[in-house]
C-alpha cells in the first residue's frame, strides 16, 4: 500500500489575476510531480499478480471550489483526481487499486 500525501498550499496562492506564475509552478510541481517518485517505487516493488493499493490525497475543493481564493491549489487537486482516475484504469488489470481520498463536507458543528 502507498499513501501518497505529497503537496503544497502556498501562502501567496490567490485568484487568477494575482497568483504569480512561480506559485503556480511550485504548487503544480508539489501536488503532481511530487507524487511520481512514490508511484514509481510502489509500482517497481509490486509483486506481479499480488495487487496492491495506492491512495492519493485529494481535496473537496477539486469538485466544489474554495471559499477563499486559492486557484493553483484548487486546480492542482483537480489534477490529482484526474491523475488518480487514469492510474486506476492503467493498473486495474494488475490488481492495483488507485483511489483519491478527500472530504466531501464539513464536519457537523458542535
Amino acid at each position: 500500500m502507498l499513501f501518497n500525501n505529497a503537496g503544497i498550499m502556498h501562502a501567496q496562492d490567490d485568484d487568477s489575476v494575482s497568483t504569480d506564475e512561480a506559485v503556480w509552478d511550485l504548487t503544480l510541481r508539489g501536488q503532481l510531480k511530487g507524487r511520481v517518485p512514490g508511484l514509481q517505487v510502489r509500482h517497481s516493488g509490486a509483486a506481479p499478480g499480488r495487487g496492491g493499493s495506492v491512495i492519493n490525497t485529494a481535496s473537496f475543493v477539486a469538485r466544489m471550489g474554495a471559499a477563499t481564493p486559492q486557484i493553483a491549489y484548487t486546480a492542482s487537486k483537480g489534477a490529482v483526481v484526474a491523475m488518480t482516475r487514469e492510474l486506476a484504469i492503467i493498473h486495474a488489470r494488475e490488481g492495483i487499486r488507485v483511489n483519491a481520498l478527500s472530504r466531501t463536507a464539513a464536519p457537523p458543528s458542535s
